[in-house]
This record gives C-alpha cells, sequence and structure tokens, in this order.
C-alpha cells in the first residue's frame, strides 16, 4: 500500500475514534440505553438511579479508550513495556513537563484574553459538563475520575497514536507527528463541549499536554513522564 494513503487511513480512523470517544459521553448521558441498564443494576446495588448512571458512563468511557488502544498497539505491534522505565533524569523531564504544559495553557488563555479581558477561564472550564460532575462526586473518589480519564487518553493518544507515527510512519517529521497528536486530542475533547468558551479554554489545556507529553517522550524515550505530567495537570486544575 502507498505510504501516503496508509498514514491517510490511519488518521481517518483515528480521527473518527477520538471523535466517537469523546461524544460518546454526551450520548451516553442523554441516551435511554444507559438508564436502562442502571435501573436493572437497581436490583444489585443498593445506590440512587444517578450514581449507578454515571459509574456506567464512566466505565463505558474508560472501556473504549482501553480498546482503542487494544486495536492500534495489535494493529501495528506498539509495545509499552520497552518505554516504562523511569530513571532521576525522567524524573527531571516531568517536572520541566508538567511547568511546560502549565506554561503553554496560560499563555494561550493569556492570548485569549486580550479580546476579551473579563474571561474568567476556571469558571468556563469547571461549567463543562463532564467537569460539573466531578465536583458532585464524594470526595474520596472525586479524583478518580477525571485521573483514570487522563490514564486511558494518555495511553491512546500518546502511548499508541504517537508512537505508531514515529516508528510506523518514521518518515513524518517528529514535529508533525506532535501536531497530528494534538489536533486529534483536541477533536476528543472539543466534542464534550457545550460553549465556544468551553472549546477554547479546554483545547488551550489538550494543545499544552499533548505537546508536552510528545516532546517529553521523544527525549526520554519513556512513556511515564507524559502520564504523570497529564495527572498531575488535571489534579492542579480539579484543586483549583
Amino acid at each position: 500500500m502507498n505510504k501516503y494513503l496508509e498514514l491517510g487511513l490511519f488518521l481517518a480512523a483515528t480521527a473518527c475514534f477520538s471523535a466517537f470517544w469523546g461524544l460518546s459521553v454526551e450520548k451516553m448521558a442523554s441516551g435511554r440505553i444507559v438508564s436502562r441498564l442502571a435501573l436493572r443494576l437497581m436490583g444489585f446495588i443498593r445506590a440512587p438511579l444517578d450514581k449507578i448512571r454515571f459509574f456506567v458512563i464512566w466505565f463505558a468511557y474508560i472501556l473504549i479508550g482501553l480498546l482503542g488502544t487494544a486495536a492500534c498497539c495489535v494493529i501495528f505491534g506498539i509495545s509499552f513495556c520497552p518505554s516504562l522505565f523511569f530513571g532521576w533524569d525522567t524524573l527531571l523531564f516531568t517536572v520541566a513537563g508538567f511547568i511546560l504544559q502549565l506554561e503553554i495553557s496560560s499563555v494561550i488563555l493569556l492570548i485569549c484574553s486580550v479580546f476579551k479581558s473579563d474571561t474568567n477561564w476556571y469558571r468556563i472550564i469547571s461549567e463543562i459538563n463532564w467537569v460539573k460532575v466531578s465536583f458532585n462526586l464524594p470526595r474520596k473518589i472525586r479524583v478518580l475520575y477525571p485521573t483514570s480519564s487522563a490514564l486511558f487518553e494518555e495511553l491512546f493518544f500518546r502511548c499508541s497514536v504517537f508512537l505508531v507515527l514515529v516508528t510506523h510512519f518514521n518518515w513524518v517529521p517528529l514535529p508533525v507527528s506532535m501536531l497530528i497528536v494534538t489536533f486529534l486530542f483536541i477533536i476528543e475533547q472539543v466534542v464534550c463541549t457545550q460553549k465556544f468558551k468551553q472549546a477554547v479554554a479546554i483545547s488551550a489545556g489538550a494543545v499544552a499536554i499533548s505537546l508536552a507529553g510528545c516532546l517529553m517522550i521523544a527525549v526520554t524515550g519513556s512513556i511515564l513522564p507524559a502520564i504523570i505530567c497529564h495527572e498531575l495537570y488535571v489534579v492542579f486544575y480539579l484543586k483549583k
């Protein structure tokens, strides 16, 4: 197969999956299938209907990401094992990567604020449906919802798609591969928003997380810094 055609098919498939994965949360939240399943589970679980529905949607989101990651790894023969090492130099890059993520997202939002200076980006992010849900969860498990989602997002976008691009499609320049992964991640994140400003705010975070994550994998050869930095980024803004 022509290498450009193969790359085009891969990008089309990953773009469709990214959009589907992001939309799955909204669709499941408003669909009847999840509600019916939750009603059935109420016969076995002593919990309110809304709480059961949430856990079903949470599990489904993680499962979809896991299936996408597994499919990508099987088709292209990607293995995480060689890239799971973590040393002192990797730790330093992790700290630097987290700072870089914060700086990139802050600069993007600062530039956006030039056009509308009274914008409260923290409030806008907190009004996104999936973020609001996390605030209503019990304190003991509140952090698990976004951090588990972040883990599987990293496994698919940076640890699978990016590794496929830099190994199987190694003729693509590294900066282009980083931008491709970032664009795919933005798609997955933006379709979960309801307003334009929410899309801008979540895109700023997606750009920061993706560019810094891809850069750390390329420099260290380990996927752990990208995963850890994404988790820290989510916890940082969740605490705010």
